[in-house]
C-alpha cells in the first residue's frame, strides 16, 4: 500500500512538472485515504470525477458566461449531486482578461448545516498557487471555524487575488 501511494505521488510531482500549460489550470489533489467525488459546475455541470486515494485531477482555467468562473465542488458522498449539497466543500475562482486571479477555498455549504460535518475538517485542507508573490490559504486539521474559508456569504476575507496570476493546487487531507 505505501509503494503503491509512493509511486502515485511521485506520478503527480513528474505530471506538475510536466504540464506545459500548468499556470493556467487549477489541480485536486487527494491524500486522503478515502475517495473524494467532484465537479466541476460553470454554466453548466461538468462530469462527476471518482479522484481515488492519491490521485489527482486538473482542469484548464475557464470563465462562465457571465465572466466569473467556475466552483469545482468535492464530497465524501458518492450520492452528493445536485440540489442536496449540504456536505460538500468548494474551490472556486475567477480569471479576469488581464492575467488577474481570485480564488478562494469554501465550506459554506456544508458549516451552516452542520459544521463537524464538513468534508476535510477532520484531515485539513490547503489551497496554494504556484507565484511567489501572492498568497494561498490553508486549514489545519480540526480547525472547524478556519477563517481561512468561507464559512458564510459575504465572508470576504477568505477571497485572495493575485495580480500576475499563476496555478492553482487544492489539497484534500493536507495535515
Amino acid at each position: 500500500m505505501h509503494f503503491r501511494v509512493a509511486v502515485t505521488l511521485l506520478n503527480l510531482a513528474l505530471f506538475a512538472a510536466a504540464t506545459p500549460f500548468r499556470s493556467r489550470s487549477v489541480t485536486v489533489i487527494n491524500t486522503c485515504p478515502y475517495n473524494i467525488f467532484l465537479w466541476s459546475v460553470g454554466d453548466r455541470q461538468g462530469a462527476r470525477v471518482t479522484l481515488v486515494p492519491g490521485a489527482a485531477w486538473s482542469e484548464a482555467y475557464y470563465k462562465k458566461a457571465d465572466g466569473s468562473g467556475p466552483s469545482i465542488k468535492l464530497s465524501t458522498n458518492p450520492h452528493d449531486e445536485g440540489d442536496l449539497q449540504n456536505d460538500i466543500y468548494q474551490v472556486e475562482y475567477t480569471v479576469h482578461d488581464d492575467g488577474r486571479i481570485q480564488y478562494d477555498m469554501s465550506a459554506v455549504n456544508c458549516y451552516s448545516h452542520n459544521p463537524w460535518g464538513c468534508p476535510f475538517v477532520h484531515e485539513g485542507t490547503k489551497l496554494e498557487i504556484d507565484n511567489p508573490t501572492c498568497k494561498g490559504f490553508e486549514c489545519r486539521p480540526g480547525d472547524v471555524h478556519c477563517r481561512q474559508s468561507y464559512l458564510a456569504p459575504k465572508h470576504d476575507h477568505a477571497n485572495r487575488g493575485c495580480p500576475s496570476g499563476g496555478a492553482l493546487t487544492f489539497t484534500a487531507c493536507s495535515g
